[in-house]
């Protein structure tokens, strides 16, 4: 890899992690505007036509075209901004916004957080292995080498090597 490469590569990953904070733009967008059926109302329609299809299996894929829905979640938080306190906690129930962290995490929407820790772990391990396999030429070769290294004993420990090279990105 080229210098350029290894900075272009390095750029697309963060250790930074933040909470935005939404703030009302303007006027309440309509129902209407949170959400684009399109895709889901041509399987549901070629679902409806299909004489061939038993109940229960129509019924099982009419449930699926609903993952096709497509919600704007700019509009719902503009939505959701200008809703009276008493319905808020439907919205955040469906995680159709996120407020509050523990919460989130307590309905099960960021639960997926130690798989994503096992992924990267491999990912570590195997850049670890392949480097000890090719001889280390350049220094953004060693500094890649040294970054997976502590990253790798970063999660396998959850705690901070005190020589971390960079803490924004890697």
């Amino acid at each position: 890899m080229t210098e350029e490469e290894i900075k272009e590569e390095k750029s697309k990953y963060t250790r930074k992690i933040y909470t935005p904070i939404y703030e009302p733009q303007g006027t309440k967008p309509s129902i209407k505007d949170l959400y684009v059926t399109d895709k889901r109302d041509e399987l549901v329609k070629e679902i409806e036509e299909d004489d061939e299809l038993d109940d229960e299996l129509r019924n099982f894929l009419l449930i699926s075209a609903e993952r096709h829905v497509s919600f704007d979640f700019a509009k719902i938080a503009e939505y959701y901004a200008h809703l009276p306190v008493k319905f808020k906690h439907h919205f955040e129930n469906s995680a159709l916004v996120i407020i509050d962290f523990d919460k989130a995490i307590r309905n099960g929407f960021i639960a997926y957080q130690k798989e994503v820790d096992i992924s990267r772990e491999d990912y570590l391990e195997n850049i670890l292995t392949e480097e000890k396999m090719i001889e280390v030429k350049t220094k953004s070769q060693e500094k890649k080498f040294k970054q997976a290294k502590d990253e790798l004993e970063f999660f396998k420990t959850k705690k901070k090597p005190k020589d971390f090279l960079d803490d924004e990105e890697w």
